[in-house]
Formats: C-alpha cells, sequence, structure tokens
C-alpha cells in the first residue's frame, strides 16, 4: 500500500472542516463513491446531504473519489487497493458501497472505481464475502440499465428516506444470518428499490429497450421516492474545504425541483414536485455554518 497516496490523502483532510471519522469497528462502515475526482465530487452537495442522513443515524460513511491524473499512476504503480479518505482503507473492506450517479459519463467513471478497489465487477458474479453495490442519483433514476449488471441495488428517486432504510434491512439480514438472494429479494419489496436481478429486459425489434418483465413476487414497477418536507433533513455543506469548485463556501440548498419542465432539463423531471425549503429552516442552516467560514451559496435548480 503506498505511503504516498495515504499522505496526500490526509493532506486534503487536513484542509477540511467538519469531516466526520469514526475509529474502525465503533459503526458500521458504509462506502460513499462518488465518480469523479474529489474537486468535482466535494462540489455536489447530493453527497454532503447524504453523508450527513447516513452518519446522524449511526454510519461510520467514508467518502471514495476517482484518482486524478497524478495519483492514478500511484495507484497503478504500487498496486494499491482504492482508498478511503476518513481512515484510508480499502473499498473491499467495506460491507456497502454506495454510489451516486449523478452525470452519464460517470457510468463508466464508476465501473473504473469498483475495479481499482478490486470488486467484483458484475452482481451475478457476486458472493457472500462481496460487498453490496448500491446506486443512486439523478442518472441512475432516469436511466439505471446501463449499470443494470453491475449494481445489486438503485435506488430510484431521492435517497434522504430510502437509502437509510435499505441499509437498514441488508445489515438486521445480515446479523440474522441470512444469504444474498434472501437480502436482494427483501430489498426488491422496499418502495423505490430496483433490483436488476428479478426484471428481465425486453427490446423492440429495432434493438431499442421496451420494458422490464418482473419475476414472481417483486413489485411489477418501481415507484420513484421523492421527501415531501425537505425542512426535515440536513440540506447543507457537511464538509468545508478549499479545494471544490466552491472553495470554503458553505452550501445550503434552498429549494428542489423546477416547474419550468424544460425539455432539455433533467432536474425537471427528476426531482418533482417542486418544493421550495422554508425560511426559518434556512436561517437556521445558515447560522449553523462553521465558525470561519464567512462565505454563503444558495443552491436549487430555479432559486429567482
Amino acid at each position: 500500500m503506498s505511503w504516498n497516496l495515504r499522505k496526500e490523502i490526509k493532506d486534503i483532510l487536513a484542509k477540511e472542516t467538519g469531516t466526520r471519522i469514526h475509529a474502525p469497528g465503533s459503526r458500521t462502515p458504509v462506502a460513499f463513491l462518488y465518480p469523479n475526482t474529489y474537486h468535482l465530487g466535494m462540489s455536489n452537495l447530493g453527497l454532503h446531504i447524504l453523508y450527513q442522513v447516513l452518519d446522524d443515524r449511526g454510519w461510520a460513511v467514508e467518502r471514495f473519489f476517482l484518482p486524478g491524473r497524478r495519483e492514478l499512476p500511484e495507484y497503478v504503480k504500487t498496486k494499491t487497493p482504492l482508498l478511503s479518505m476518513e481512515n484510508q482503507r480499502p473499498l473491499a473492506e467495506f460491507p456497502y458501497i454506495c454510489a451516486t450517479i449523478p452525470f452519464e459519463l460517470d457510468y463508466l467513471h464508476f465501473l473504473e472505481e469498483l475495479r481499482l478497489g478490486h470488486i467484483v465487477l458484475t452482481a451475478e458474479e457476486r458472493g457472500a464475502r462481496d460487498p453490496f453495490v448500491i446506486a443512486g442519483g439523478p442518472c441512475a433514476t432516469f436511466n439505471p440499465e446501463p449499470l443494470a449488471d453491475f449494481v445489486d441495488c438503485f435506488v430510484i428517486g431521492e435517497g434522504e428516506e430510502t437509502l437509510p432504510r435499505l441499509l437498514s434491512l441488508l445489515e438486521r439480514l445480515r446479523l440474522e444470518g441470512k444469504g444474498r438472494e434472501e437480502k436482494l429479494r427483501a430489498a426488491a419489496q422496499l418502495p423505490g428499490i430496483y433490483v436488476p436481478r428479478f426484471y428481465t429486459p425486453r427490446y423492440s425489434g429495432d434493438g431499442t429497450f421496451a420494458g422490464l418483465t418482473a419475476d414472481p413476487g417483486v413489485p411489477p414497477t418501481v415507484q420513484r421516492q421523492w421527501v415531501r418536507n425537505l425542512d426535515v433533513y440536513p440540506h447543507t455543506s457537511a464538509i468545508v474545504s478549499p479545494l471544490t469548485e466552491f472553495a470554503d463556501m458553505y452550501i445550503v440548498e434552498v429549494a428542489r425541483g423546477c416547474g419550468r419542465h424544460c425539455r432539455f432539463c433533467m432536474a425537471g423531471y427528476c426531482f418533482r414536485k417542486p418544493r421550495n425549503r422554508g425560511l426559518e429552516a434556512l436561517w437556521r442552516d445558515i447560522a449553523g455554518r462553521p465558525a470561519q467560514t464567512a462565505r454563503v451559496g444558495l443552491m436549487g435548480a430555479a432559486v429567482s
């Protein structure tokens, strides 16, 4: 394992404010994988929201990012597996790998991270000791099929409520000694969870996707989940860092979705219905920023 990579990660951590680090073994670990570099991933508010939601519920969340052009050769040369930010642990040590897929090009980045982490790529080949690979986010909601062979469970829609529910179910079944197949079948019963192995794709004569046929015992369709009251959950930066697109800025989500529904824009359809957060909750979030953070950014698909 490369000492240089571990040192570089620790140097990045030293610049962060708000990082939540738990000693290995103190909590059940969850890998949160962003399919791009640290600079882009830490600029994504969705990562921050779920980082806080899971940590508040007792999970030890550790972040993973795609190595940059400078780090990747060191990973390859030293055969170091992909390492987490918080404790520099290999990806394969985590029982649950949660990934957000915000953009189409990240489909391939996601697979590259699994490969670098020494994770069995296809869901069909994973065994009892392999991690559960879970994916969500805008692209996983809009079109999960390109990754259907590689993901055990998709979270369709918004994840604040669905992802903790899924992880709690899988962990309870693990403690009960249930097998992988039984866990997946139970997961498929949860609202908003798509387990590809129980659905067979159908294609038209021209090769275009025509739909899915569900196995007996699983829901025929998967319903997208959305959060009715955004003020219940933390919708702010969990960690402030100078190494992001919004350097040293504390981001607060003020609204989600967009009522304009422009045909070219995913936000107006993926995050329906449009919701605004309450003024009292916004003031509370702004007041809760780290003391040394002077800059606040307001984020939403249609703020004006």
